[in-house]
């Protein structure tokens, strides 16, 4: 399996500054910027500045920079971005500041991890992700919809009876629209799910391998520790075996010089009756 440069972020919540914004209710999601990727959390709708995301995201290293953005988005009108904060890519676990026309509108909690991601599962994630985006938008759609008709409802009341057909017309198309866009939503989500189980899946897999890897690891280093203790005790032995070697072979030529000085017969005889004698020198000299 391929592996590559990859980051895990995780956004945890945010803590707007109550002078920086005089709104009741808002809601908020984050915009993460690297590279070529955009993902978006999702839209919490929030009565207190403090809205809490607890989201992870898997992301593939293009770039050293990473920018974070906040932005409102009214049920109706373009959405406003609040502040937003550019990081160098690096570990790092805490609050940072977002800023606007460099003037601190909040805070943002987060945590950056550099990984080494499987690619392959990167790509799965980054699919899960696209598809849980997608799906975020055709909910917002879906609530368009259901704004809409409620609209068109309450002006149905106000206007003369001569536009009653234009307006069932319209409710009617709307309608067919809001139930297209309903039933895309549960085609998403039916295989996000899937991708969620074979993420999950994936993950078990990993998980196991891991294991085996740990495993193997530790009866490998076991073997070495034995197969050093096996040629230490060899160097030993041939250590000894060649002491005793050089004591035997200066023990046979003090012999031999000996019996020349002494005049004693060399006969082979004689020789071995002199030698008779090396084993017991030999081994106490050891001892």
């Amino acid at each position: 399996m391929k592996a590559s440069s990859g980051i895990i972020l995780n956004i945890f919540e945010t803590q707007i500054d109550s002078n920086a914004c005089d709104l009741t209710k808002m809601n908020l999601y984050i915009l993460v910027t690297h590279g070529n990727i955009e993902l978006s959390t999702k839209s919490i709708s929030v009565a207190d500045c403090h809205p809490k995301w607890n989201q992870v995201f898997y992301l593939e290293r293009q770039c050293d920079k990473i920018e974070f953005t906040l932005y409102h988005k009214p049920l109706l009108l373009k959405e406003i971005p609040l502040g937003s904060c550019v990081l160098l890519l690096q570990n790092q676990n805490g609050w940072v500041h977002l800023l606007k026309d460099k003037q601190k509108i909040g805070s943002l909690k987060l945590s950056i991890s550099n990984e080494i991601l499987p690619l392959d599962t990167f790509d799965i994630q980054d699919l899960y992700h696209k598809k849980l985006s997608e799906i975020q938008i055709l909910k917002n759609k879906v609530l368009t919809y259901r704004l809409k008709y409620k609209q068109e409802k309450t002006d149905f009341t106000k206007k003369k009876p001569n536009k009653l057909n234009d307006l069932i017309n319209i409710l009617k198309s709307e309608q067919e629209n809001y139930l297209k866009t309903l039933e895309e939503v549960n085609e998403k989500k039916n295989n996000l799910k899937k991708q969620e189980e074979f993420i999950l899946k994936e993950k078990d897999k990993l998980i196991q391998e891991r294991e085996r890897l740990r495993c193997d690891e530790l009866e490998i280093r076991k073997n070495t520790f034995g197969l050093q203790n096996d040629f230490a005790e060899l160097q030993r032995a041939g250590n000894k075996l060649s002491l005793q070697e050089k004591i035997f072979k200066a023990s046979h030529r003090n012999s031999k010089s000996e019996g020349r000085n002494s005049g004693l017969p060399t006969s082979p005889y004689s020789r071995a009756k002199t030698n008779a004698g090396i084993p017991n020198s030999v081994s106490s000299f050891i001892l």
